[in-house]
């Protein structure tokens, strides 16, 4: 991976900016439970590629470790930010309503199809942490921004 989200400097967070900003707060939150949860998405994926192994090696090899990571970064953030909020309590709440929707058949119906899904998918993600990074800025939280610039 080019960058190892434990070697960042946290304490660079200007979370005095942004504590008081609900709006942010549930956009970094939910976007660090959907990331850290990617292991489901990829047991899913892996077992919907079983027949093509060079997806499946990359899904275990490179995929998952990002993915994860930017979930453990915006965890990271969120409780550094917003210290008050039990993380784990909220995640264990969101896996309650997500997981039962994260099912293989629930997966497109072909391959081709699947992996059409998934370019769609990771565009919007990536066009959300640069609007992400962009909206960091102009609360005047530079290290969010990096973060959500290094995660696009």
């Amino acid at each position: 991976m080019e960058w190892n989200y434990r070697e960042l400097d946290y304490n660079r967070i200007a979370g005095e900016r942004v504590e008081d900003n609900r709006f942010l707060f549930t956009l970094v939150t939910i976007a660090s439970f959907i990331e850290i949860t990617s292991d489901v998405y990829r047991r899913n994926l892996t077992l919907f590629y079983r027949e093509f192994p060079q997806i499946v090696n990359w899904l275990e090899e490179r995929w998952e470790a990002e993915e994860l990571q930017h979930g453990e970064a915006l965890k990271s953030y969120v409780e550094r930010v917003w210290d008050q909020f039990d993380w784990e309590e909220g995640y264990r709440r969101f896996r309650e309503y997500y997981l039962p929707l994260c099912k293989v058949e629930n997966l497109q119906p072909s391959p081709e199809r699947e992996m059409l899904a998934r370019m769609v998918v990771e565009t919007g993600t990536s066009t959300f942490y640069k609007g992400l990074s962009s909206y960091a800025k102009e609360l005047g939280e530079p290290f969010l921004a990096e973060l959500a610039d290094l995660i696009s």
